[in-house]
């Protein structure tokens, strides 16, 4: 049995039963319908062995399916540590200060020697 968050809609979740061997299915029946109400089937993955199921947490809450674009991947980024937005972008504005500054004396320069 193995838990997961919808990625559709938050708060929900999707439980997935795997059953790999037709033999197991009564036996996981039986223990499934004794049990399910019981705290013997919780975390995200729950393993039955012999007549006793064993449950684990594995992972956190985030949940990721495929890849992402660059971008989409950035995004998230930022939202996770917005603070970082706010000293790029004022490196950025620093850097292109510097570059404005260079390029204004350049062309002052330039200006002044043809007079």
């Amino acid at each position: 049995i193995e838990g997961i968050e919808s990625p559709y809609k938050s708060g929900r979740t999707l439980v997935v039963i795997n059953i790999k061997d037709p033999a197991t299915y009564d036996a996981f029946l039986t223990t499934f319908l004794q049990v399910q109400q019981s705290s013997d089937i919780g975390g995200t993955v729950t393993v039955l062995h012999g007549n006793q199921f064993q449950s684990f947490t594995i992972g956190n809450s985030v949940y990721h399916v495929g890849s992402l674009p660059w971008w989409n991947r950035l995004t998230l980024w930022f939202v996770d540590v917005p603070w970082l937005a706010a000293i790029l972008v004022t490196f950025i504005a620093f850097l292109l200060a510097v570059w404005t500054r260079i390029w204004l004396r350049e062309h002052a320069r330039k200006r002044l020697q043809i007079e």
